[in-house]
Formats: C-alpha cells, structure tokens, sequence
C-alpha cells in the first residue's frame, strides 16, 4: 500500500511540479499576497476532481473521442490566449512590488475562484496529464492499491500547489524591482501563448 501510494505521489510530483498555466497563477497570487491560499485551495479541489475522474475511467473516454479532444483544445487555446494578453498588459503597466502593501487593492474572492477554475478546468494539458495520464497509469494498480496510488497524486498535488503559495514569500524581495516583475509576467505570457500554440496548430493547419 504503501509502495502504491509513494508512486502515485512521485508521478504526480513530476507532473504537476512543470510549471503550468495553474502553477504560475498560484505563484503569482503568493507574490503579491493576494489570496493565494484561496488559489491554491480552489486549484487544489480541480485537481482531486480530475484526477478522481481519471482513475474512475473517464481519460480512456476522452482520449477515444477526436470531438471531444478538439473542443478541449479550441475552448482551452483561446482561453490561455486571452489571459496572456492580460499578462502582458500587466507586464507594460507593472511597478516595484511593495512588500508592505502586499495584498492592499487585491482581486476580489469570485476573480480568485473563476480564473483558479479556468486554469484548472479550461486547460487540455490538465485534463490529459490528471484524466487521461494518472487514469492511464492507475490501471496498472489493483484493488486497494489503486486507490492508494490514487491518494498519493491527491497528496502531490496538495504539497506542490501549497508549497507554492508559501514559497512565494521567499522570492518576495525580487519583486520589489519593476524589471522583476515585468519578466515575470512577461515569462508567464510567453509560456501561455506556447501552451496556446500547441494546443491550436494541430486544427489550424
């Protein structure tokens, strides 16, 4: 059981440990201290949902379906493009981050939850990785051993989203610089656009 359960939480480690569109909104929301337990939290709930969905059986439905595979990545591509260009606008008008005003003019708790849910949920890279992957991998794992497996990628999820969140303060003192911060959200665009591209080139061609 517990063999099962540290391998589930290995693989889900090295998964969710690739800094993802989700990864990189609770980061950011941890730098700036804006309700970044609340990210984390409503990221962390998406997750166990789908990887609940995964070892259920789901993935190997949707990995069998071109429609609904299209859909995902269409309705996901333009869903990251549209948040890049948010980042990017942040990044033109971005300043120093103000330690001591941390949190002070901060997003409301439902602009939290929403964007929280479209990383997690209107992502095709979630849904693959925790649906389809985990789901795949999970079947290798009978009995109860399957549902210790299934805890374990519960527990690295929980631990990587979480960690985030803390982490953030650490790296606090590098924000304090305007050009810090417009990188960041300047990176953040640059990965969510490829994300993008990668989701939509196969339907544009």
């Amino acid at each position: 059981m517990i063999h099962s359960w540290l391998e589930g939480l290995m693989i889900g480690l090295g998964l969710f440990m690739a800094i993802g569109a989700q990864s990189a909104f609770v980061l950011k929301q941890g730098l700036v201290g804006d309700k970044a337990f609340l990210a984390a939290t409503i990221s962390f709930l998406c997750d166990s949902f789908l990887l609940t969905l995964g070892v259920l059986g789901l993935g190997q439905i949707i990995a069998q379906s071109d429609v609904l595979l299209k859909i995902a990545s269409i309705g996901g591509g333009c869903f990251l493009i549209a948040y890049a260009l948010r980042s990017l606008y942040q990044a033109y008008q971005s300043i120093g981050l103000d330690v001591s005003r941390a949190g002070m003019g901060s997003s409301s708790s439902r602009t939290i939850i929403l964007s929280a849910l479209g990383f997690s949920l209107i992502n095709p890279h979630a849904w693959l990785d925790a649906v389809v992957l985990i789901g795949s991998i999970s079947t290798r794992y009978h009995g109860n051993n399957r549902w210790w497996f299934y805890l374990g990628t519960i527990a690295s999820s929980a631990a990587w989203l979480y960690g985030l969140a803390i982490g953030a303060k650490i790296l606090q003192p590098l924000f304090r610089w305007p050009l810090t911060w417009r990188l960041l959200h300047i990176i953040i665009a640059a990965m969510l656009l490829a994300i993008a591209w990668s989701l939509l080139y196969p339907y544009l061609i």
